[in-house]
């Protein structure tokens, strides 16, 4: 503001129409993206018609959470309002990433194991590479993991060994959907082939510590 010297920014009035059920959960996640609740009303049909004014910054990777939330069942529109106070910072997710241990294609085996720890973002016979996130933690921690080791061979079968290993679907990431989830010490890789999320640091150890010297400087504030 020219006049002022407030920093402003622009808002989008929006409007959801979903199912009782997953009210709670849209007002808490744009509440952390910056966004007030205007109104709420009950539809004809018992669902739920809720306005809300956000930052338009806070509604990137927000449709994503939408359908997946509602799964699919949700009705998403915005437009523009106007333009207003800054904000603040938008809260982004609060879950950690799974971050791969290793460069290669990854596999069945491996991902059936890294699934149990959060949501993926690759699906089998994916490259990836050492530093590349490949999922999303359910702990507000990173865990590092390995999605291309393979199972070893062995002149042993089993009942269990034949079982089919059965993948959740993987999430496949819009730039979008990046630029909503990166995390601080992140960055978004786009090449004509791929939309990925990584972390500055590749290297593992180099990381961690980093990690480390960051607590030690917070102890020591």
């Amino acid at each position: 503001n020219e006049a002022t010297g407030e920093k402003l920014e622009p808002y989008e009035e929006v409007q959801l129409e979903v199912d009782l059920d997953y009210v709670s959960d849209l007002v808490e996640n744009l509440n952390n993206r910056k966004g007030v609740l205007l109104n709420i009303s009950e539809q004809p049909d018992g669902r739920q018609l809720l306005s809300f004014k956000v930052p338009s910054r806070g509604l990137l990777g927000f449709r994503s959470f939408v359908t997946t939330l509602t799964r699919g069942t949700g009705i998403f529109q915005s437009q523009f309002s106007e333009y207003d106070a800054w904000a603040g910072d938008v809260k982004k997710s609060a879950k950690g990433a799974l971050i791969s241990t290793a460069k290669g294609n990854t596999t069945a085996y491996a991902l059936d194991k890294v699934q149990t720890k959060g949501n993926l973002y690759v699906g089998i016979g994916q490259p990836v590479y050492e530093g590349m996130v490949i999922g999303e933690h359910v702990l507000e921690t990173d865990m590092d993991m390995n999605p291309t080791k393979a199972k070893e061979l062995t002149n042993i079968r089993t009942k269990g060994s034949e079982d089919a290993i059965t993948l959740t679907m993987h999430r496949t990431l819009t730039l979008e959907d990046a630029v909503g989830l990166i995390r601080d010490d992140e960055l978004v890789e786009v090449t004509p082939k791929w939309i990925r999320l990584r972390k500055r640091v590749l290297d593992q150890s180099a990381r961690l510590r980093s990690i480390r010297r960051e607590k030690n400087e917070r102890i020591n504030r």
